[in-house]
C-alpha cells in the first residue's frame, strides 16, 4: 500500500512540457597537423564567432521522488557559427547554419524555494542528428563582389553536392533555471564532445559544437 502510495504520488508530479530557446552557438575548432617554421598554431585555427539562433521542443518530467526527476526531451536546434576574413583589399564572410534533432537525457534535481517555486540543477547526455544546413559565404574583392552557399553536412551517393561536416552530434547539457508554478525559466550550455568535421575536407582539424541558450517554458 505505502509503494503504491508513493508511486501514485510520483505519477502526479510527472508530466510532459514545452519548451523555447534563444541559442547563442559557436564551433571550437583545434588543428592537429604541421605547422610551417615560423606560424604559429592559432593561425590556422578559426576564429569563428557566435551565431544567434533558436531551439523549440518538447520534454516529458519523470519524477522519480520530490526532489529528483528524469527530463528527456526531443529538440529541433539551430547551431553554427560566423568567420570572417579581410585585409586591405579583400573581405572575405562566411555563415555555417546548422539544424538538429537533439535528444537530451536530463537528471534534475529541484530544491523547493516556496511552496510554487522550484530551483532546477540540471546535467546529462544528448544526442543530435544533422537535419540539414547551408553554408553561406560572401567574398568582396577590389570593391567586386561574389556569394554563393552550399550544403553543411555530408552529401548522399545520390547527390555530392555536400559539405564537410558529419550529422552525427553527441555532447553533454548542463543547465539550472527556476519553476513558478507550471512556467519555466532558465539556462542551457550544451558541450559537444564529438568531432563533427569529416577529415577528407578538414584534414587535421577537430571541431565540436558548443551553444548556450536561455529559455522560457510551460509544464502541462
Amino acid at each position: 500500500l505505502t509503494v503504491g502510495m508513493m508511486f501514485c504520488a510520483n505519477a502526479q508530479e510527472s508530466g510532459f512540457g514545452v519548451r523555447a530557446s534563444m541559442n547563442l552557438s559557436n564551433v571550437n575548432n583545434k588543428y592537429d597537423g604541421e605547422i610551417e617554421s615560423g606560424a604559429s598554431k592559432s593561425e590556422y585555427e578559426y576564429d569563428f564567432k557566435n551565431r544567434i539562433g533558436f531551439k523549440i521542443g518538447v520534454i516529458y518530467d519523470w519524477g522519480l521522488s520530490e526532489s529528483f526527476y528524469i527530463q528527456p526531451g526531443l529538440y529541433f536546434t539551430t547551431r553554427g557559427a560566423k568567420y570572417e576574413d579581410s585585409d586591405e583589399d579583400y573581405k572575405y564572410e562566411e555563415k555555417w547554419n546548422l539544424n538538429y534533432l537533439q535528444l537530451p537525457i536530463l537528471a534534475s534535481y529541484r530544491i523547493a524555494l516556496s511552496d510554487n517555486v522550484k530551483w532546477h540543477i540540471n546535467a546529462g547526455p544528448y544526442l543530435a542528428y544533422g537535419l540539414g544546413g547551408k553554408v553561406k559565404w560572401e567574398e568582396t574583392y577590389n570593391g567586386e563582389k561574389d556569394k554563393g552557399d552550399y550544403k553543411a553536412f555530408d552529401a548522399s551517393d545520390e547527390d555530392t553536392d555536400g559539405g564537410d561536416l558529419k550529422r552525427f552530434d553527441a555532447g553533454l547539457s548542463f543547465g539550472t533555471g527556476v519553476s513558478i508554478n507550471k512556467f519555466y525559466i532558465g539556462l542551457t550550455y550544451d558541450l559537444g564532445l564529438a568531432n563533427i568535421a569529416d577529415k577528407d575536407g578538414w584534414e587535421d582539424y577537430k571541431m565540436k559544437n558548443r551553444n548556450f541558450s536561455i529559455g522560457v517554458g510551460f509544464n502541462f
